[in-house]
């Protein structure tokens, strides 16, 4: 009865969970909260807010809740030594840069001492951005200049999104620019996912096509590296990028460091790790064309699988691969469940004291009214600054708390109606999953029947079912 190991590394946390195979049973489930566990790293709900509104993290601290959260499971007493296989996803966007040293240090890891102890010589860059991150407009509107040449719309056609602010290609850009002897001294650029990958397995591993696509580098009609788009991010990229594969490759064994500490198996195989939205498809039971799943985490994700490629007319939606083949249409907002837990906090309610004030709304017989640009932090679809009233509402909170929360669902429905051919059933899956009040809100806007999946977390449940679908067509070969 083979064991699968599910990670999820999301901005808030680390989370893990194992799936069995045979019978769909999900246990020890367990999380790492990086701002309550690690307060050296001085983080704010997972991220480090700059002087020039940057955002940011550690990886250091990502290599510190991995230990934390293998003892925990350990301490458990999960069968590690029974996992065949570990598969993971991450959020999306996170750039890592690592110097030469990296390589070999990853591959000669002592159980003696941690992973950030160990490792945090070998970046050449204290910081990874992340998707939060929409400081590089200017080097955005250079990528698209660069590209002029090949047509206006090339990098839409090429890697099925415009020139994004948070995504890895404008990051690298700026991080080139603004530290030049950095970036020189850099050899190797991953993403938070193909990282924790090369952790895991202790070699240098590649990034997967799902992942890859949200970088505005990868081709994704030819699953390669474009080459005009690297040329018009960042000199010699194509020397500083993993390899790709795809969702379902297996990276090799688990490195000794995890099996000697831990308790693994030797051979327990590690799978490549995905962006946490494809993973989350795959959790969802969505990877085949028709349904639309809205995750509902810290920032809110509208997504559907696609046979072919299908392009936002307005370009604020994208085009991501989906970890099981063909594509997947994707809308992302800034604004998701920090909104809500600004407003939780600034009436001094508790979540059933705020379920009851958007249920009490929805059941009376009075017209809920609109709030007018409903953004705590600049909104990026569409392109919105944030609210400056958002931070000084001083309106009685059963009008305003369920007109915020109807306007941003109003928002979704009308940026993601390019997705297209969907059933009449939305699927939600992250915390804001649990509450009625939210699901019930949805109902309403979408005018379509909302399903609620139990699963204790998609991701690492779609991260669980590729390591497992990995893992059976390598019986298979064999």
């Amino acid at each position: 009865m083979p064991l699968f190991l599910g990670l999820d590394c999301s901005t808030q946390s680390l989370s893990a969970l194992v799936y069995c195979s045979d019978t769909g049973e999900i246990s020890y489930v367990t999380s790492v909260n990086f701002e309550e566990n690690f307060p050296e790293y001085e983080t704010t709900s997972g991220f480090i807010k700059g002087e020039d509104g940057s955002c940011s993290t550690s990886p250091c601290m990502w290599l510190d809740a991995l230990d934390l959260l293998l003892e925990q499971l350990k301490a458990k007493g999960a069968p590690l030594d029974q996992i065949a296989a570990i598969g993971g996803a991450a959020q999306q966007h996170a750039t890592v840069y690592l110097n030469s040293a990296f390589q070999e240090k990853v591959g000669d890891l002592d159980i003696g001492q941690s992973l950030a102890d160990q490792l945090v010589g070998t970046l050449s860059h204290r910081l990874s951005p992340i998707w939060m991150d929409n400081t590089t407009s200017a080097y955005c509107e250079e990528i698209s200049s660069n590209l002029d040449v090949f047509g206006k719309d090339y990098v839409i056609w090429a890697t099925g999104s415009k020139v994004t602010e948070r995504f890895a290609g404008p990051q690298i850009r700026k991080f080139a620019h603004t530290n030049p002897d950095l970036y020189k001294n850099t050899s190797r650029i991953h993403l938070c996912s193909s990282f924790m990958a090369s952790v895991l397995t202790g070699t240098d591993a590649p990034v997967d096509y799902s992942d890859a696509s949200g970088m505005n580098l990868l081709n994704i009609h030819d699953y390669k590296w474009d080459a005009p788009c690297m040329e018009a991010t960042a000199r010699d990229l194509d020397q500083k990028l993993p390899e790709l594969c795809s969702s379902t490759t297996i990276l090799g064994d688990i490195a000794p460091y995890f099996a000697e500490k831990y308790g693994f198996s030797a051979d327990t195989q590690v799978t490549a790790w995905m962006g946490d939205n494809p993973a989350s498809l795959v959790g969802m039971n969505a990877a085949e064309v028709g349904t639309r799943v809205l995750s509902l985490g810290t920032s809110y994700t509208l997504f559907a699988a696609m046979d072919e490629v299908s392009y936002d007319p307005n370009s604020y939606g994208h085009v991501f691969c989906n970890p099981l083949g063909g594509y997947m249409a994707l809308c992302c907002y800034s604004n998701g469940a920090l909104v809500n837990e600004h407003l939780r906090k600034r009436f001094s309610l508790t979540w059933e004291e705020f379920d009851e004030v958007v249920l009490d709304a929805l059941n009376s017989s009075s017209r809920i009214p609109n709030f007018n640009k409903p953004f705590l932090v600049d909104e990026i679809t569409p392109t919105q600054p944030a609210n400056p009233e958002m931070e000084k509402l001083e309106k009685f909170k059963f009008d305003v708390i369920p007109a915020i929360l109807q306007s941003a669902f109003i928002n979704i429905r009308h940026s993601s109606s390019w997705i297209t051919s969907l059933s009449d059933c939305i699927f939600v899956t992250g915390g804001g999953s649990q509450s009625s009040s939210v699901r019930k809100l949805v109902s309403r806007i979408f005018d379509c029947e909302v399903c609620s999946i139990a699963v204790p977390s998609s991701v690492a449940t779609g991260a669980a079912k590729v390591a497992q679908i990995a893992y059976n067509s390598s019986l298979t070969i064999k």
